[in-house]
C-alpha cells in the first residue's frame, strides 16, 4: 500500500532531526541533505522488493554506502545510526501500520519535537552562530516529519472508517505527496529557512515576553492589594504613640538631685500602653498571613477546578489492562474437545476463556491489538469487524464480572456464549 512510503518519510524525517541536533553538541556533520534523499530513496526501494528475500537481502547495502565516501568519525556513526534505523522501520514497524498505533506514536513524539524546538531556539538566542546548524538540520526534517506524519493520520483514519473505493484514497495520497515534494523544496531554500527561522524566533520572544509580563502584572496586583489591606489594617490597629516631654537643663539637674536625695525616680511607662502596642502587631502579622493563605487556597482551588473540566468523565470502576497472553491454542479435533472439557467449570473462568477466544479471533482477523489494551481499546478496534450489536453487551458483562466482584450466574453464562458466537453474524 503506498500510504507506508508516508510513513518512511515521516519516521526518517523524525531521526534526522532527533540526531542531528544531538550530534550537533558535538561537531559538524556534512552533506545531511543529500544523505536524506539517499535514505529515503534506498528505503522505497527496500521497501518495494521486500517481498523477494534474496534481492532485499542483497539492497539492504543500500543505506550504507555513503560510508564509502564519508571519511569523518561524525558522518559515519550519523550515516550507520539512520541506516540501521531505516532497516528496522521497514522490517518491524511499517508492516504493523495501523491508525491506532499511527496515532498512539504522535501523540509520543509530539513532546520531543516541542522540547527540542524550544531548547534549539533558547541555545540560538544564547549563541546567535549556533541558529545556521539547527535551520539546517532540525527545522526542515521536523517540519516534514509534522506535515507527513498529520498527512499519515487523515489518511489511516479515511482508510479505517470510509467506504469509498480505493481510487479516491490514491488520489488523496498523490496531492498528499506532490504537497510534501513541494514543501521539502522550499525548506530546501536557505532564504526561506532564514525567514521562517526568524519568524518563529520573534514569535518565541514575543510569546515569552507577554507571558513574562502577565506574570508580573498577577504579582503586582496580589501585593498592590495585599499593602491595601494592610494599610486598611493599620488604621483600626493604630499603635499609641507617646511623645517625650521636653526637659529644660536645670529642671533635669533638679530631678538628678532629687532622686541621689530621696532615692526614687520617675514612673516607668505603664506596661498596658507598650503590651497593647505590640499585642496589635502581632495581631496585623497573623492575620496577614491568614489572608496569604486564603488567596493560595482559592488559587488551588480554582486550578483544581479547572482540572477537573479538562478530564474527561470517568466511569465508576477503574479499568486496568488485561494482560491476556494472545496466543493460538494447539491441538484440534478429538483432542481439542477433550482438552475443553477438562477446562474449569467457574463462571467467571468460562466468561474469561471465551473472552480470549474473542481476542484470538481478533489477531486471526490482523486487528492491531496490544496485550495491554483494555477492553474500551480492543472494542473500539474490533467494532468494524464484528457484529455492533453483540460487542457492547459482551463488553458490558465482562466488565461487571471482572471490576464489579460479581459471580455470574449460569444464564450469564449462558447469555455470553450466545453472544459469543453471534460475533461473525450480521444480524
Amino acid at each position: 500500500m503506498y500510504i507506508r512510503y508516508l510513513k518512511i518519510i515521516s519516521n526518517i524525517s523524525l531521526i534526522f532531526s532527533i540526531f542531528g541536533f544531538l550530534l550537533s553538541f558535538i561537531g559538524t556533520l556534512n552533506n545531511v541533505e543529500l544523505l536524506y534523499l539517499w535514505i529515503i530513496l534506498s528505503s522505497f526501494i527496500l521497501y518495494r522488493f521486500s517481498s523477494k528475500k534474496v534481492l532485499s537481502i542483497i539492497l539492504a547495502i543500500l543505506p550504507f554506502l555513503p560510508l564509502l565516501l564519508m571519511k569523518g568519525p561524525l558522518d559515519r556513526t550519523f550515516i550507520a545510526i539512520t541506516g540501521l534505523y531505516s532497516l528496522y522501520l521497514l522490517l518491524r514497524i511499517v508492516k504493523k501500520l495501523t491508525y491506532g498505533s499511527a496515532v498512539e506514536e504522535f501523540e509520543k513524539v509530539i513532546p520531543i519535537v516541542i522540547i527540542i524546538t524550544i531548547i534549539s531556539i533558547a541555545i540560538s538566542l544564547a549563541f546567535p552562530d549556533k541558529s545556521i546548524l539547527y535551520n539546517t538540520l532540525v527545522l526542515p526534517y521536523f517540519v516534514v516529519y509534522l506535515v507527513s506524519a498529520v498527512i499519515l493520520l487523515r489518511t489511516l483514519r479515511y482508510i479505517e472508517y470510509s467506504s469509498s473505493e480505493n481510487k479516491d484514497i490514491n488520489k488523496v495520497n498523490l496531492a498528499y505527496s506532490i504537497g510534501i515534494i513541494f514543501i521539502s523544496f522550499l525548506l530546501s531554500l536557505p532564504v526561506v529557512r532564514a525567514v521562517l527561522w526568524k519568524g518563529i524566533s520573534l514569535g518565541f520572544t514575543y510569546i515569552l515576553s507577554g507571558f513574562l509580563m502577565g506574570l508580573a502584572w498577577i504579582v503586582f496586583a496580589v501585593f498592590f492589594v495585599f499593602d491595601k489591606i494592610i494599610a486598611l489594617l493599620g488604621r483600626f490597629f493604630k499603635a499609641e504613640r507617646r511623645e517625650l516631654p521636653e526637659i529644660k537643663t536645670d529642671e533635669l539637674t533638679r530631678r538628678i538631685l532629687d532622686m541621689a536625695r530621696m532615692g526614687e525616680s520617675e514612673k516607668l511607662p505603664e506596661k498596658g500602653a507598650v503590651s497593647s502596642s505590640n499585642t496589635n502587631q502581632i495581631f496585623i502579622i497573623i492575620f496577614s498571613v491568614i489572608i496569604v493563605i486564603i488567596l493560595v487556597y482559592i488559587i488551588i482551588i480554582l486550578f483544581r477546578r479547572y482540572e477537573s473540566r479538562r478530564k474527561p468523565k470517568e466511569e465508576d470502576y477503574i479499568e486496568t489492562k488485561e494482560f491476556i497472553t494472545i496466543k493460538k491454542e494447539e491441538g484440534s479435533g478429538i483432542l481439542k474437545r477433550i482438552i475443553d472439557r477438562l477446562r474449569p467449570k467457574d463462571p467467571i473462568e468460562r466468561i474469561r476463556l471465551y473472552y480470549k477466544k474473542y481476542l484470538l479471533m481478533c489477531k486471526e482477523k490482523e486487528i492491531g491489538l496490544k496485550e495491554s489494551d483494555t477492553t474500551l481499546d480492543i472494542y473500539t478496534k474490533s467494532r468494524d469487524f464484528f457484529n455492533k450489536n453483540v460487542l457492547p453487551r459482551m463488553r458490558e458483562i465482562y466488565i461487571k464480572v471482572r471490576y464489579g466482584s460479581e459471580n455470574p450466574s449460569g444464564e450469564t453464562v449462558r447469555e455470553f456464549l450466545s453472544l459469543y458466537k453471534r460475533l461473525n453474524s450480521k444480524d
